[in-house]
């Protein structure tokens, strides 16, 4: 049975996690990924400023200046990645002339259509992955097997924890981040853009405003999964001394 215990309980925390932070990340999506707020602590304008004028493809006339139109535009990409992607791209910025010219070049839809079918893969597994939390929350909550004891669990959370921070000291978050972005996308889609090259990531400041999202989507969801946890096992006992 101790044995049962140390297996299942991983595996329901894993599955409760991942219910949780998709939560997190819905909520998130709600608020355009707090871009506002981090368009200011990034200093994403001044970023902008920078680069923009540099751009490769003849978009030397993007409003550097226009706040306003950034949060627009990446909310409208927020909105499409969420969705089929087929409206990439009328996604158009309105320069100094008032003329208006599309913001994203062809291997740039590409690439967010592909995120686009990445984001709806993870929307399905996230809901098919309710089936085994439900099983699990069902079998904890009516004590059909106990959670491991306090010190057990403690050691793997340690484990749990320790791996992946120590994995991102050691090899780096952009080299995790590029990698990941190798193993997922089609070997011949273009998924890193030099900002001279693209409007797409000097808006986003890439990587930087995505590893502030995603510090921010754990932070969310790790609350979320203490609540639900103690609701869970707020009628548990774990497995007493005799049985160790």
């Amino acid at each position: 049975m101790k044995k049962i215990q140390l297996f299942v309980w991983p595996i329901f925390c894993l599955s409760l996690l991942i219910f949780c932070l998709g939560l997190s990340w819905q909520a998130h999506r709600a608020v355009n990924f707090a871009y506002p707020v981090w368009y200011k602590l990034l200093n994403i304008q001044q970023h902008v400023t920078e680069f923009a004028p540099k751009n490769n493809f003849n978009k030397h006339d993007f409003p550097v200046l226009d706040t306003t139109q950034h949060l627009q535009m990446f909310a409208q990409i927020n909105q499409q990645i969420h969705s089929d992607g087929t409206g990439l791209g009328s996604i158009k910025y309105i320069n100094s002339q008032g003329s208006e010219q599309p913001l994203l070049t062809d291997s740039e839809i590409i690439h967010l259509t592909d995120v686009s079918i990445l984001i709806n893969t993870l929307s399905w597994l996230w809901l098919f992955n309710i089936i085994p939390l439900t099983v699990g929350g069902f079998v904890y909550y009516h004590q059909k097997i106990q959670q491991p004891a306090p010190k057990q669990q403690w050691q793997l959370l340690i484990i749990a924890t320790v791996i992946p921070v120590i994995s991102v000291g050691v090899i780096g978050f952009t080299k995790i981040f590029y990698y990941l972005h190798q193993w997922v996308f089609p070997d011949n889609h273009q998924w890193f853009f030099y900002y001279q090259d693209s409007l797409m990531s000097t808006m986003m400041k890439a990587p930087d405003l995505f590893a502030a999202i995603g510090v921010t989507i754990v932070i969310v969801a790790v609350p979320i999964f203490m609540v639900a946890y103690s609701l869970i096992f707020s009628q548990t006992k774990e497995v007493p001394n005799a049985s160790r």
